[in-house]
């Protein structure tokens, strides 16, 4: 009799009649790089668009009037938006552009004072985010991130104390400088497109050299702003 090329014991022949034959699709498919196979990594999204409400502890000013210090002076605290874009270049890091806007306008009342304050903080910031950008997976997503750029800071101040200092009852100037985003956060995964970010904190310090305006001396410093938010997290 002549000798079989392949012989196949009856456990061997279970586990073969267990698999599917290779057909043309999935022939193609190994052919091609792409995985037919339960479980495989299936790619990571490429797009990441934030949006959400920002909670900013400023650290203010330091200049040498005593009156103004007592307004511009300690934390202050500001409501505004941030939104960012990340471009994932890989599975876990991404290049993002992140932009915020804060706003705040302050009756000097509570001061004890006559007049108001209104100020505008926008910051421009690019760099690194480091999280798990998987299309598949768990729907708990940390993430951080490393950002530089600028911080623009408008204040224009209205009061009659001014007078004896600047000789005009209105003040405002508008400063631009080097800033930088130390941070991460929570990301729940609600849906393949949709996740919701349930917390975000941000070591936001500033620093600018002291300048001069209307008379007022402003002494250089870093600014050590602290940025807390939430929002929603659309994926692509």
């Amino acid at each position: 009799k002549p000798t079989p090329l392949f012989t196949v014991s009856p456990e061997g022949g279970e586990q073969y009649a267990g698999c599917p034959p290779l057909n043309r699709r999935a022939a193609a498919a190994m052919a091609a790089g792409r995985p037919q196979c339960r479980g495989c990594h299936n790619g990571h999204t490429h797009v990441e668009i934030y949006g959400g409400y920002s909670f900013l502890l400023f650290d203010g000013f330091a200049t040498n009037n005593v009156d103004v210090n007592d307004v511009l002076n300690g934390r202050i605290h500001f409501h505004g938006v941030d939104l960012s874009g990340t471009f994932n270049f890989s599975r876990y890091v991404g290049a993002q552009f992140d932009f915020s806007l804060h706003r705040r306008n302050e009756d000097l009342a509570e001061f004890g004072l006559e007049g108001n304050a209104d100020a505008n903080i926008q910051n421009y910031l690019f760099g690194v985010q480091v999280k798990n950008n998987s299309k598949e997976g768990g729907w708990f997503r940390p993430f951080g991130h490393f950002l530089a750029g600028v911080s623009r800071q408008r204040l224009e101040f209205n009061s009659p104390l001014l007078i004896p200092v600047i000789g005009d009852d209105v003040f405002s100037f508008r400063r631009t400088s080097f800033a930088l985003d130390m941070g991460g956060g929570i990301d729940f995964r609600i849906a393949d497109v949709f996740s919701i970010r349930a917390i975000k904190l941000d070591y936001l310090p500033v620093f600018f050299d002291d300048f001069e305006t209307a008379g007022v001396v402003f002494d250089r410093r870093t600014q050590r702003n602290f940025r807390a938010g939430a929002g929603l997290v659309f994926h692509f």
